[in-house]
């Protein structure tokens, strides 16, 4: 996990991160987790542009840092510069959609198997839970009605939902005429050797189940991909960007041949939005800075307030009017609008039209600060601290570029004299 914190105005972006990384294993069946808190997470994307890039959540693409691609990116693509800070973010993707280096076909066939398997094993999950009679032994007639049964059902819910943009029907037709065969093996030999559900090896049509498997992977790639995505923010100007802006992606990973990612946000100081702070993955420090409340305090006060108007109408035998739960509906809304509105009058706003005036340095030092708070809340209520470690900082602005306020090295500066004069070339 991390924490990540990007602050911009008309004069720059700010960008921090902390250096904890989790590391998850298996061993012995079980989900071991390791902590290290030197990862660097913040990077600029092109020598040539005042362009930087942030990631989180999944420090790899499919077994592939990404400190490598965006290192192997800025040095291929040299001098090249585009004219918005969104031709940056769609030419990082076109370079990892073409890179048969970084991702060799077998490679990507490899991981398309795995996410397959694990699809088998989702919806296998999905058909006992929706359909409890398969969950043991029975007659055998029984099981396979609610088999099919089960099958009919997810083969509507694909057929009436939309492929992404990724995908193409020709590509799930392509997956099925090539990846079927294998998958139906596997299907049957884990039901064979798996006895837990061994009774349904004989009510099974292991083909027809592998052709539903990957359909349901191109229709519903997200929830298969288990929340296995790298966040992507891509921070800056482009050559007619006079103004910043970041673009956040979400990176899952290549379905065969192609490349899973998408677009979650994209925000741009303009005329009428004069500043942002904007926080990643863990963020709940930041949003109670920002709004002079914790997120989890929304969501209690309408609670409470539903529960206690409740007792009231019930204290006054109105509980039961034709409108009672209408009215309590009415009040509810109008309550939390009103102190929502308050609370945004008072803290919000003000806070906004500061960060609007401020300098780089001091962008620089709100959005550590920032990262430093939600560092310190991991620290003292959890056993085991995912935001942590050094935090690097760096600020963007049209015409310095990309500039380093506080910046890790792994190594000692005076021992790599060296080291600092190539960068300087």
């Amino acid at each position: 996990m991390t924490c990540e914190v990007a602050v911009l105005n008309r004069l720059a972006v700010a960008l921090a991160a902390d250096s904890a990384a989790t590391f998850t294993s298996f061993a012995g069946g079980a989900h071991q987790r390791t902590y290290a808190t030197g990862a660097n997470k913040i990077f600029q994307l092109t020598k040539a542009a005042p362009v930087g890039v942030m990631l989180y959540n999944t420090a790899a693409l499919q077994e592939v840092p990404w400190e490598l691609v965006i290192k192997s990116f800025r040095d291929e693509m040299g001098g090249v510069r585009r004219d918005s800070l969104v031709d940056y973010a769609s030419a990082l993707a076109d370079y990892i959609r073409a890179h048969e280096a970084l991702f060799p076909a077998a490679h990507r066939e490899k991981h398309f198997k795995q996410l397959a398997a694990g699809a088998f094993l989702r919806l296998l999950d999905k058909a006992i839970t929706t359909h409890p009679i398969l969950a043991q032994a029975g007659p055998a007639a029984a099981l396979d009605a609610e088999m099919r049964l089960f099958v009919d059902e997810e083969s509507h819910l694909n057929a009436g939902t939309a492929l992404a943009r990724h995908f193409t029907d020709a590509d799930v037709a392509r997956a099925k005429t090539d990846q079927s065969a294998w998958l139906a093996q596997e299907i049957a030999e884990y039901l064979q050797g798996d006895g837990q559900h061994s009774h349904l090896s004989p009510v099974l049509d292991t083909e027809v189940f592998a052709e539903l498997v990957i359909e349901s992977l191109y229709r519903f790639y997200w929830w298969h991909f288990n929340d296995q995505h790298s966040g992507i923010v891509v921070a800056g100007y482009g050559d007619r960007d006079y103004l910043p802006a970041y673009v956040e992606i979400r990176y899952y990973g290549f379905l065969l041949n192609r490349l899973v990612a998408d677009e979650k946000s994209h925000v741009t100081i303009d005329h009428n939005r004069d500043a942002v702070i904007e926080a990643f993955a863990k963020k709940s420090m930041v949003e109670t800075f920002m709004s002079g409340v914790g997120p989890e305090v929304f969501s209690t006060v309408s609670e409470l307030f539903r529960v206690h108007a409740s007792n009231l109408l019930t204290g006054l035998n109105v509980a039961g009017a034709p409108d009672a739960q209408e009215q309590l509906e009415l009040a509810q809304n109008a309550f939390t609008q009103a102190w929502t509105r308050r609370t945004w009058d008072s803290h919000y706003a003000p806070l906004n039209s500061v960060i609007s005036g401020l300098p780089p340095s001091e962008m620089a030092e709100l959005a550590e600060t920032l990262v430093t708070l939600e560092s310190l809340k991991e620290k003292v209520t959890q056993r085991t601290q995912s935001v942590g470690g050094p935090v690097d900082v760096a600020v963007i602005t049209r015409a310095e570029g990309l500039v380093w306020i506080k910046r890790k090295h792994y190594f000692r500066a005076d021992l790599n004299p060296r080291y600092f004069a190539r960068q300087s070339n």
